[in-house]
């Protein structure tokens, strides 16, 4: 690693990205409610200029109130998450968009739940073809 790598190294590593890395582990360790918490403060945190990593972890956070047993929650910040992935065109927020959807599918039945799969659906190109007529 040179000294440019250093730097640039350094610019996105910030006590921010270190605490949503926590929560990300938190949340991979069974600690959802914390995770929560500490992704809903380090959102609030980040500068305007992540918004990709605004995407990203929206989508985490989503996932860790759908793990949490919070579906209406959950649905709320992967919405937010998908806007800002269908406007930055993030691969990486997308597949974090998936990681939720699949945590909040024991919830489809809640309309929020139901509202955010069909936005993703649409979004990714998965949404089910319409029978021809005529």
């Amino acid at each position: 690693m040179g000294p440019a790598d250093w730097t640039t190294s350094k610019t996105y590593c910030t006590p921010t990205y270190i605490e949503m890395q926590r929560a990300n582990c938190l949340l991979e360790l069974g600690d959802p409610r914390t995770a929560v918490a500490m992704f809903e403060a380090e959102l609030r945190a980040l500068p305007p200029v992540y918004r990709n990593d605004q995407g990203v972890y929206l989508s985490r956070l989503a996932r860790a109130y759908a793990v949490s047993g919070e579906p209406e929650q959950a649905a709320a910040a992967a919405d937010r998450a998908l806007s800002i992935a269908i406007d930055t065109e993030s691969a990486r927020a997308m597949a974090e968009l998936s990681a939720a959807d699949k945590a909040l599918r024991r919830w489809h039945t809640v309309s929020e739940v139901a509202v955010f799969t069909g936005r993703l659906k649409l979004m990714s190109g998965t949404a089910p073809s319409r029978p021809a007529t005529g």
